[in-house]
This record gives C-alpha cells, sequence and structure tokens, in this order.
C-alpha cells in the first residue's frame, strides 16, 4: 500500500504569496485612502457652500459682506472668537472646519480660508481639496472673483497697530485729566447705545481708576475703568460703570471681565467697550471679545447733562499710565469693524454699522503735543482743557 505524501510550500512559492497579499493590501488601503479624501472633499464642498448661504444672509442683513482684507483662516478666527466667528454667530450652528485642519501639505494648508474686497461688496472662500484637477475649490460674490489665493495660507487678520503721534501721560494717579464740557452729542443714553474705545498703556494701579468718566450718583451717565483684580498685585481688569436707576439716590453697576485677559502693564492696549439698548455688554481686547453678559433692565444709561466728561478720570480716581485715540459712539459698533479699529483702519464707520453710519460722538486723538487744550475730531465741538498738568508724551 502506498503512502501520499504532504507536500508544503517552497520558499519560492512562499515568497511569491505573500508579495501577491502585500500587493492587495497596498491596493486596498490606496482605495480606501482615495475613498476617505473623496468623502472628506465632499464634506468641505457642502460645507463650503454652508459657508456661502451664511455669508450672504449677512449681506442681505447688513447690505456687506464679513470684513476681512486679508485671507483669514476660519478655524483660527473661531477658536480665537475673532471677528468673523463672531458676527457668524446667528448664521452659523457651528463654525465649519476643515477635516485636516490644521495639516500643511507643501503649499496646501487644509482650513476654510475668508477674504473680502475693502469695500465689503465681494468676497471668497478658499478650500482646499484632496482629489480633482485643481484640488481647490472657491466660493465668492461679487467682485470677490478678483481676489486672487496667494497660496500657503500664510494670510491672517492684519495685526494691531498702536498710535503714533503723541499721546497723554496722567502720571500721578491723583488729580491729573482733560475736562470737556457737557454737551448734547456726549448725553449717550440707553435707548441708543453706546460704544466706548481708547488705546491705553498702563503704568502701575492702586485702586479703580477712570479711563473716561461722565457720571455721578443721581446724574445718570456712564463710566468706563481698570482695576486691580488682586489687591496689591499689578492686575488690570476693564470694569464699566453705569449710573443708578432713576429712584432717588441712584445704584452703581459694576461689570468687568477676567483679569486674566486684561492688559499687561507696560504694553500698548487697544480696549473697546459696548453697551445695547437690550443691555448687553462685551468688552474687547486688540479687536478680540474677552467678556460680555447682560445686565438688568433696573440699570441704565440715562441723562447726564449735570455732567462733565473727564478723560483718565475725575478729581478723584485718575489712571495711571498713557491714553491715545479716544472715541465715543452713539451706536453699538459691530466686532468686524472693532477689528479693524485696531488695525487703524477706519473705512468701514460711514456704513459699518446697523442704520449705516455709526454716530461719532467724540474722537480726541491728542496729536497736538503742547498746549493745555485738545480739539475735538468728531466735528461735534467737544473740545477737552488738560486739567492740572497731565503730559504731552511721543509714541508709541
Amino acid at each position: 500500500m502506498s503512502k501520499k505524501s504532504k507536500k508544503g510550500f517552497t520558499l519560492i512559492e512562499l515568497l511569491v504569496v505573500i508579495a501577491i497579499i502585500a500587493l492587495l493590501a497596498s491596493i486596498v488601503l490606496v482605495w480606501l485612502g482615495g475613498a476617505r479624501a473623496k468623502a472628506r472633499d465632499a464634506k468641505r464642498f457642502g460645507e463650503a457652500d454652508t459657508l456661502r448661504t451664511a455669508i450672504e444672509l449677512y449681506y442681505a442683513d447688513y447690505g456687506k459682506y464679513p470684513v476681512a482684507t486679508n485671507w483669514i483662516k476660519i478655524e483660527e478666527d473661531a477658536d480665537a472668537s475673532g471677528p468673523f466667528s463672531q458676527v457668524m454667530k446667528p448664521y452659523l450652528s457651528q463654525i465649519p472646519r476643515d477635516p485636516l485642519y490644521p495639516k500643511t501639505e507643501d503649499e496646501k494648508v487644509f482650513s476654510y480660508q475668508y477674504k473680502s474686497t475693502e469695500d465689503q461688496q465681494g468676497y471668497k472662500v478658499h478650500v482646499e481639496m484632496e482629489t480633482g484637477e485643481y484640488a481647490s475649490h472657491e466660493v465668492y460674490s461679487g467682485a470677490g472673483s478678483e481676489i486672487v489665493y496667494g497660496g500657503g495660507g500664510l494670510g491672517g487678520p492684519p495685526a494691531c497697530q498702536s498710535p503714533s503721534g503723541y499721546a497723554l501721560k496722567f502720571a500721578d494717579g491723583v488729580d491729573d485729566r482733560v475736562l470737556i464740557p457737557t454737551s448734547l452729542s456726549l448725553d449717550v443714553t440707553d435707548d441708543i447705545g453706546l460704544t466706548l474705545e481708547a488705546w491705553v498703556k498702563l503704568d502701575t494701579l492702586d485702586s479703580l481708576d477712570f479711563i473716561i468718566n461722565k457720571s455721578g450718583d443721581e446724574q445718570g451717565g456712564y463710566s468706563w475703568a481698570v482695576d486691580p483684580g488682586t489687591p496689591g498685585a499689578i492686575v488690570y481688569c476693564p470694569t464699566v460703570l453705569f449710573g443708578g436707576d432713576l429712584q432717588p439716590g441712584g445704584t452703581w453697576l459694576v461689570w468687568s471681565t477676567s483679569c486674566q485677559t486684561a492688559p499687561a502693564p507696560g504694553e500698548w492696549t487697544h480696549l473697546v467697550l459696548t453697551y445695547s439698548p437690550t443691555h448687553h455688554t462685551v468688552m474687547y481686547k486688540n479687536g478680540e471679545i474677552i467678556g460680555e453678559g447682560t445686565i438688568g433692565p433696573q440699570y441704565k444709561i440715562y441723562t447726564s447733562l449735570l455732567k462733565d466728561l473727564g478723560i483718565g478720570g475725575d478729581s478723584i480716581n485718575e489712571i495711571n499710565g498713557i491714553i491715545d485715540e479716544v472715541r465715543i459712539y452713539g451706536k453699538v459698533l459691530p466686532p468686524d469693524l472693532i477689528a479693524a479699529h485696531c488695525t487703524n483702519d477706519f473705512s468701514g464707520d460711514a456704513t459699518g454699522c446697523d442704520g449705516g453710519d455709526c454716530d461719532l460722538r467724540g474722537l480726541w486723538h491728542f496729536d497736538e503735543g503742547f498746549g493745555t487744550t485738545t480739539a475735538d475730531a468728531s466735528g461735534n465741538g467737544n473740545n477737552g482743557t488738560l486739567i492740572n498738568n497731565p503730559q504731552w508724551v511721543s509714541v508709541p
């Protein structure tokens, strides 16, 4: 009876099988990689269209597109609570993010990138794709078709530009200030909204010290101050104080932001505060929101015609540091306009607010460099007198 012998794979046959398996595996991986890339690109197409729809809804409400005169990464803007993401919140349940963000590959930057024309009548969104003939996709409107993507994703929101020329230094923190006589144009009341804006460079701080003060117990009004977060520590918290309600004696409301995001000593910082007729208060630092909240309806800004306006403080609490480029508006400025102001771009003021013009009530450049008076450049004639010798200093 014969026996059948079992024959195994030879070494060559085994190597051939392994090679075939490896080849098939690589084919499958390539196919899976291509399928995943196509799936990511499909998501990008859809989200680019979502962005287009939201941006057009914004245009329908405001007659302009969100401002970004340099290319911005939408994801980066959202992470920083930047101006684009802030103005788009009502139109997007969630800010889109590229599936591979923040990956870069040669000149490809996997990010949704946005830029507007200077007049905000056109825009373009650029998206890097992984598949397709050109491997990029753009949506745009109006003059946005003329915007050219520079590649590399090196664009970004323009950096804040500290002031130049001259400014005023309030040196002793006791009694030096700029005094502006009471006027109807500065009597900004609760029903129209308010924006206060200034560049500040703080030295030291021992107590609540005012940037702007036009208030006082039964006289209503508004004030804006910096405040130490911890006794004895040089920590600055932008704070807003409002005159009391209409009851006899009035009451004070103090609303402040986190000290963790407050201005650093010795650095120029762009600060803005807005207050809406719905009592919503927002604080900005260098073009970004650092705090916001809605306060009770019992607190309001009411008539303050009996009170002069002080820049740098009043006769008791003066700031210790430098102030420049002070602006007061009778409307709430939108986030994109505030971010533009930080870059020294004021081109949107004529049309950038609800109802068009932003209603500038007072503007002090402090560029005289000498003397005891400073001019109001808003056209409202709110010229100021230097009290107790604040010092003219050259900036930055």
